[in-house]
């Protein structure tokens, strides 16, 4: 069984902790810093309370911050990347999300894949190409 990194390796996909940006990628991202840094503020609580944190201290915060106040520094100071980097990461999620869909329908296991946290980053790469809500997302392979 092999891991993912070295799967990832034999099928040409980076495993650079970034890949290399796509040269001459100008479309910026539809999504604004804000848009960003709110959902990841959103997620970060999510993630939370499935781990087992208490959820009402959680609930209790985003209410009393109605997703702004306290967090402004926080939203102030979000950039999104430039296009050729998001690209780049778009495209190697996109690629292991749909190799390792085709290793699954053929039974072949990876030993250390995360098949949530990489639904996920798939998820918010088709989220921030800004062609669906967060709630109309699909993850097609």
């Amino acid at each position: 069984m092999l891991s993912t990194k070295a799967w990832a390796e034999l099928l040409g996909i980076s495993v650079n902790a970034t890949p290399p940006p796509v040269a001459d990628y100008a479309k910026r991202c539809p999504r604004s810093a804000r848009q960003v840094a709110v959902r990841a503020v959103i997620l970060q609580g999510v993630v939370a309370v499935a781990c087992d944190v208490d959820p009402d201290p959680i609930i209790d915060w985003f209410h009393q911050q109605r997703i702004g106040s306290a967090i402004d520094d926080f939203v102030a100071s979000a950039k999104v990347q430039e296009p050729g980097v998001l690209l780049a990461e778009d495209d190697r999620t996109y690629n292991l999300w749909c190799y390792a869909q085709k290793a699954r329908r053929k039974g072949e296991l990876l030993e250390d894949l995360n098949w949530g946290v990489l639904y996920e980053r798939r998820y918010t790469f088709e989220w921030l190409d800004g062609m669906q809500d967060w709630d109309e997302v699909t993850c097609d392979a």
